[in-house]
């Protein structure tokens, strides 16, 4: 019985799906019906046609309490990296810190989650 647990433990884990993303290399250039969703105080989910995307950010306050934003990357609306993109808020701007790409089930997961 003793090893039946930590086997049974070991199998449900591995079957859970995972929270954690891909690191995307390098930026996205999102198209102009993407959608943006905050998740919590430090994480922006973004939805571009069939890719989805959870954007890391530094600390901001404003960010629990948005329901807009515009993404920008060295002067160019529309583009989110994981670093060196600026999210324009209604009353603030907040940096980013990290990009994944998560599958369509995750971003529903997380998306219901903030609601």
């Amino acid at each position: 019985m003793r090893i039946r647990l930590p086997i049974f433990l070991l199998l449900l884990s591995a079957s859970l799906p995972a929270i954690a993303g891909e690191p995307v290399e390098g930026c996205v250039d999102l198209g102009p019906g993407h959608q943006a969703y905050r998740y919590g105080s430090q994480f922006v989910l973004v939805r571009d046609g069939e890719s989805h995307y959870r954007l890391g950010v530094d600390d901001c306050g404003d960010l629990t309490i948005s329901t807009r934003f515009a993404f920008d990357t060295e002067g160019t609306a529309g583009r989110i990296c994981a670093s060196g993109t600026r999210v324009r808020l209604k009353n603030a701007t907040c940096s980013a810190s990290s990009l994944e790409r998560i599958d369509a089930g995750t971003f529903a997961r997380l998306r219901k989650r903030s609601r």
